[in-house]
């Protein structure tokens, strides 16, 4: 068993789709603390486009799962007007604006929801069949920091092994895990624009082939 853990992006990169390709089952980790100035509620459009999804009183003392969307914010409503300005003339574009336009109608509070709706949608879309678990849903058991905790949920899933981003290599080696009979690998990934830009202007099977163009590295 492969797992992958990881916190709810919304709409992220290829590279976190390639992530998801890569393991049996993901768990998406969104009782973990939000982090301010990262790509939780943010990404990259083509023509190096931002895009952000509005909150309220986000904080870093905060869980990514109890932090509010602010749905009277324009940044909102910017989103849209961007995407339809860089993507309306895309052959996919009805398609795959009707998917995100489903992502907002119901409004969810928290980016959390929005997050990991767009997660398992556009996985849908892109026909990946990795199983997903919501962490806050699961009885994981906490550990003392960090790394005790990933441990508890890779033993809890039966996984021998862990695949982490490639960004996680300064973090965690394998003589953490290997106590616990847990490999520990990472994942060289495509770190650019949000999966937004590859379902607008390339087709399944190209964006297939780049999803499975990544590199296992086992840690030291």
């Amino acid at each position: 068993m492969k797992i992958a853990i990881m916190q709810p992006y919304f709409l992220p990169y290829l590279g976190y789709f390639q992530l998801i390709n890569a393991v049996d089952k993901f768990i998406i980790f969104d009782n973990d603390y939000f982090k301010k100035g990262g790509w939780i509620n943010r990404n990259r459009l083509r023509n190096n486009v931002d895009f952000v999804i509005p909150l309220k009183k986000s904080s870093q003392n905060k869980l990514i799962m109890d932090t509010e969307i602010n749905w009277d914010d324009k940044l909102i409503d910017k989103f849209f007007k961007s995407v339809k300005h860089l993507y309306a003339s895309s052959p996919n574009y009805q398609t795959v604006d009707f998917l995100l336009k489903n992502l907002f109608s119901h409004k969810p509070k928290t980016i959390s929801e929005l997050s990991i709706a767009s997660i398992i949608e556009f996985s849908k879309y892109l026909n990946l069949d990795t199983q997903f678990k919501v962490a806050s849903e699961e009885n994981y058991e906490k550990g003392k920091d960090k790394i005790e905790s990933l441990i508890k949920i890779c033993k809890a899933e039966n996984a021998l092994v862990y695949i982490n981003a490639i960004g996680g290599k300064s973090l965690y080696s394998n003589s953490d895990f290997k106590p616990d009979g847990i490999k520990l690998f990472f994942i060289n990934t495509l770190m650019n624009q949000s999966i937004l830009d590859y379902c607008f202007t390339m087709n399944k099977k190209v964006i297939g082939r780049e999803i499975n163009n990544f590199k296992l590295i086992e840690s030291d």
